[in-house]
């Protein structure tokens, strides 16, 4: 079983395993999750731009603020698909722990999705972004922070 990382961003993820403490990193689900909608700016997919209405009292005309930026909207959604994932292997016993890395947005999202099954094997959260990091420095920032949840403190 093991533990198993979510290292993510808003438009992509990583879960990976380590079944026995200080092996191998290997991936915990056959790809890399990515959400292609959350990934860029709102401007660039062209729906940044406010509606317009008319102020009642004026009659003059107003750009309406959006309830939520069409850009955090997807990576919320994003966030909530990685989290089923989780859930469904939290379910069927598939980890023991859980460490979730992402930006602090990213990883308020993925916590507020996670289900109970999971939120109790989880043992660490690191607000950081690792994705961009090189391949190299990125398994030693993971492996660093596998240590502290094995050797808290």
């Amino acid at each position: 079983m093991g533990t198993w990382i979510v290292i993510a961003d808003g438009w992509h993820a990583r879960i990976l395993r380590e079944t026995v403490r200080g092996g191998d990193l290997e991936p915990a689900v056959a790809e890399e999750i990515e959400n292609p909608k959350a990934r860029g700016f709102s401007r660039e997919r062209g729906d940044d731009r406010p509606g317009r209405a008319f102020d009642p009292g004026s009659g003059s005309p107003h750009a309406m603020e959006p309830r939520e930026d069409p850009h955090q909207r997807e990576e919320r959604k994003f966030a909530e698909h990685v989290a089923r994932i989780v859930n469904e292997a939290a379910e069927k016993k598939a980890f023991e722990r859980l460490v979730v890395v992402a930006p602090p947005r990213m990883l308020g999202d993925l916590r507020a999705a996670l289900g109970d099954g999971a939120k109790r094997r989880l043992v660490g959260e690191v607000p950081k972004e690792l994705l961009k990091l090189p391949k190299l420095e990125f398994t030693r920032h993971v492996r660093a922070i596998l240590d502290e949840t094995h050797h808290p403190g």
